[in-house]
């Protein structure tokens, strides 16, 4: 009789175990956020200007090549 229990407790477990497979996630990351800024605070939008100009940050703007390397 126990040997019955011990199979029957061991068959319920497999069959629990299998479909917990089936019933998890999509297997899709979810989807990371987009903050406003990284750190504490804010990031300026442009620093403090030396000789006359100031640099200007655009956030998302994409890069482009001025005739560097």
């Amino acid at each position: 009789m126990q040997f019955a229990v011990k199979t029957s407790v061991i068959a319920v477990f497999a069959a629990l175990a299998t479909s917990a497979c089936t019933l998890g996630p999509s297997g899709a990351p979810p989807a990371m956020p987009s903050p406003a800024h990284y750190g504490a605070h804010p990031q300026l939008l442009q620093t403090v200007a030396a000789g006359g100009t100031a640099q200007r940050f655009d956030a998302g703007a994409s890069t482009r090549n001025e005739g560097g390397l």
